[in-house]
């Protein structure tokens, strides 16, 4: 759904990568399902956690083993924290 700074609400026929190379459909909603959609985006906006790599990234400490290879990396507290895929 798309949610306009004036409050208008649009559901999207489509995911935003396809957009432009498949059939795309921009649907308007009414105002009394606009208001009510509205009211549940604040809410995850305003309870979403931030998320901040740069910051992310300054708390980790690359570990090479003496073969020179990349070893693990670790938070600068020095738990260990689950892996993540590279993209």
């Amino acid at each position: 759904m798309i949610v306009t700074k004036t409050g208008d609400v649009y559901t999207l026929g489509s995911s935003l990568s396809s957009i432009g190379s498949h059939t795309t459909v921009l649907t308007p909603v009414p105002s009394l399902g606009a208001q009510a959609l509205q009211a549940t985006a604040e809410k995850w906006w305003k309870d979403a956690e931030i998320i901040d790599p740069a910051k992310e990234r300054e708390n980790i400490t690359v570990v090479a083993p003496s073969g020179g290879q990349l070893g693990e990396a670790k938070p600068a507290d020095g738990k260990q924290k689950p892996p993540t895929s590279a993209s």
